[in-house]
């Protein structure tokens, strides 16, 4: 863990500043684990001592190789597979991730990426020791994983700009585990292959604004930060009518993670109007140990 220089003028700090300064480590780790993010990130701004202090709990807190290192043996080989490929995480372990949570071991990593990545991700995923799921039994074709992948391009639903949702296939992998991890032998790894950039299928395809959260080779992105991990709600983005008996599966799921739907708020938890990705609005999380180009790589929207 990093250590704190101390300046010499220490007897300009603020009370708070020489209460930080004092606490044992543990316990200052412990107080920031307490702080909902946005008032994490504020702090981290008050000061260049609190900037400090704060970048080694951020360090610690949202080490990426560390989170990968469940599903690969180098973390640092994924994300440049990532950066070859232009392929995003996603889902839920992208939540995790940015609410400073552990990896769920029982969920899939999700992956999304164009066609053009996907030979390069199967190939690394084999050589991680990944073995493809079994297709369904009952289903006619059986073809070799190479013929599925190189004709990705000449199938109908290619044509279609991948259909309704826009994913052209779903490649799933699996690897056992030597030794159980909480109760899960087996990792599982899942590549959507889509039609389009896949952070743009993100915010087109997703179902609402508490998955619109992607992790790539060199940041973590969140688009709706305050409503996804300050206020805890989600907005259904689909365009098409919910109706009275609105209840997908997915709602039920993301409910049960804390989160809770809302479909009648006039002054909903989110800026309207035009938005893009990594605009002010949103939360850019660069992964620790590189040099960004921003002023502010911490800034949280208010």
């Amino acid at each position: 863990m990093s250590s704190l220089h101390i300046s010499p003028r220490a007897n300009h700090f603020s009370p708070f500043e020489k209460f930080l300064l004092r606490m044992k480590p543990s316990r200052r780790m412990h107080l920031f684990d307490s702080m909902a993010i946005s008032d994490f990130v504020s702090l981290a701004s008050a000061s260049s001592l609190l900037k400090e202090i704060t970048d080694i709990y951020k360090d610690t807190a949202w080490k990426i190789d560390d989170f990968f290192s469940m599903w690969f043996n180098t973390s640092l080989e994924f994300r440049c597979m990532l950066a070859f490929t232009g392929a995003i995480v996603s889902g839920s372990q992208a939540i995790r991730f940015l609410d400073r949570m552990e990896p769920a071991a029982s969920s899939d990593l999700d992956i999304l990426t164009r066609v053009g990545g996907v030979l390069s991700l199967v190939n690394y995923l084999e050589g991680q020791g990944y073995h493809r799921v079994e297709k369904k039994p009952g289903r006619k074709e059986d073809y070799p994983l190479l013929a599925d992948i190189f004709a990705l391009s000449s199938t109908a639903q290619f044509c279609k700009g991948g259909g309704k949702n826009g994913i052209l296939e779903i490649f799933d992998f699996k690897k056992r585990l030597f030794r159980a991890i909480r109760g899960v032998d087996r990792l599982k790894v899942q590549i959507s292959v889509v039609a389009q950039n896949p952070i743009h299928h993100m915010l087109f395809s997703y179902h609402s604004t508490a998955v619109m959260n992607y992790v790539s080779h060199d940041e973590a992105v969140s688009v709706f930060p305050l409503s996804t991990f300050v206020k805890r709600v989600s907005y259904p983005s689909t365009r098409l009518g919910l109706g009275r008996e609105w209840n997908p599966s997915w709602k039920a799921k993301y409910e049960a993670k804390g989160f809770r739907f809302d479909i009648k708020s006039l002054r909903p938890a989110v800026v309207l109007g035009r938005r893009f990705v990594k605009d002010r609005c949103c939360w850019v999380l660069p992964h620790g140990g590189e040099h960004v180009h921003r002023p502010n790589p911490m800034k949280f929207p208010s």
